[in-house]
């Protein structure tokens, strides 16, 4: 998904919870509590409805920017898994809450953002390409901050829905690290093969064609006692070359024994004519 429709879906559904807030603030009954009451069937309808509700503006202000930014950060990097990631970082912290937590409302938006945070985190850390990864470590020098709320500090905080909806975030994580393809790494100026856009300055752009694109095989060969002659010899060129080479080096020291007086140690006298070099496959360059 581009980032630009990213931002404006994330911005809605923040936008969303500061009318919902001030609407609750102004009208909304003091004895009606929306959230989640463990263990009563009353407090099953905070499942849904407590991640929209906020205790005050503070609390509300304090999980603004971290949805902002990371909903943004999940629609745009990882549309597809977002499809169902989103679902249950809203409904499963809920869940948890419900059926673990102590005796109290639970409410807030906390339990999604702390569920987008450790899923982004691990998603990255999971699919190890590099720019899951930097993004990942970038999520967490931002908010590393918020590991601190999985502990319980403050008994007017929730840490129970941080908790179930890290837990949330990172199983999700790693079930959906494969929907998605490898997001595309940038390249830099000089990972560039210069070879691409350059030509030789000598061959021109020859080098671009492989051999087997080039071979004419009605030509004539190149003269190989021609200094100026361009050939190419193949690995079986190649080979049939040595084994006559070994065959004639051996022949020519069987001939040649014993050594005549003053022979030992010079030069071999292995002749390599044209009449007894084998046959060549001549391709031109």
């Amino acid at each position: 998904m581009p980032l630009r429709h990213a931002i404006l879906l994330t911005a809605g559904f923040t936008l969303l919870l500061w009318l919902l807030h001030i609407v609750d603030a102004q009208l909304l009954p003091a004895d009606i509590k929306p959230g989640v009451y463990p263990r009563r069937a009353a407090g099953l309808i905070g499942i849904p409805l407590a991640p929209l509700v906020h205790g005050s503006f503070g609390h509300l202000i304090s999980n603004t920017l971290p949805l902002l930014m990371l909903g943004s950060g999940l629609l745009c990097f990882y549309p597809r898994a977002a499809r169902l990631a989103l679902p249950l970082l809203y409904l499963a912290p809920g869940v948890g809450v419900w059926l673990f937590a102590r005796d109290a409302y639970h409410i807030g938006a906390s339990g999604l953002t702390y569920g987008l945070m450790f899923f982004l985190l691990f998603i990255g850390l999971l699919r190890k390409d590099r720019a899951s990864a930097g993004f990942s470590a970038v999520i967490l020098f931002l908010y590393s901050g918020m590991l601190a709320g999985l502990l319980p500090e403050d008994s007017d905080i929730s840490f129970e829905y941080h908790l179930f909806g890290a837990l949330t975030g990172a199983a999700s994580a790693f079930a959906l690290r494969a929907r998605d393809p490898q997001l595309p790494a940038e390249k830099y100026d000089w990972e560039y093969d210069q070879r691409d856009e350059l030509d030789d300055p000598i061959i021109g752009d020859q080098w671009r064609m492989t051999d087997d694109s080039t071979a004419d095989a009605d030509a004539p060969p190149p003269d190989p006692d021609d200094p100026d002659a361009l050939y190419t010899m193949d690995a079986e060129d190649a080979l049939l070359d040595a084994e006559w080479y070994e065959g004639a080096a051996e022949e020519e020291e069987a001939e040649s024994w014993p050594p005549e007086p003053g022979e030992l140690g010079g030069e071999s006298r292995l002749r390599r004519g044209r009449r007894h070099q084998p046959r060549r496959r001549w391709r031109r360059r």
